[in-house]
């Protein structure tokens, strides 16, 4: 399962090939469930309306927690590091969907 240390072999990387395609498919199914009004009533609760720019933050941050919450109740008896991070791979992977 780790191999920190070691090298990594031929199925380290297939089992790491396996993580990444679920992080993308799972940032997909979080892109295409996005809720906006969710994360605008988020933001006003904790913001009020004087800072725009939490809105926006807060949708990308609630679209990759989303992904990474599907991703690492599969991952994280598989594969060290899963929750350290998978919401990193997932905040940067449904950005690139976004704008790919």
């Amino acid at each position: 399962m780790y191999h920190v240390n070691r090298s990594g072999t031929r199925a380290d990387v297939e089992i790491q090939r396996q993580y990444f395609a679920d992080v993308v498919q799972a940032a997909g199914r979080a892109n295409a469930e996005m809720n906006p009004r969710a994360a605008f009533g988020e933001a006003v609760s904790r913001n009020g309306l004087g800072n725009p720019f939490s809105f926006f933050s807060i949708l990308l941050d609630n679209v990759a927690q989303q992904c990474a919450d599907e991703v690492e109740d599969k991952w994280l008896d598989q594969l060290g590091g899963v929750d350290i991070y998978t919401f990193g791979h997932c905040w940067t992977i449904s950005m690139h969907q976004r704008t790919d």
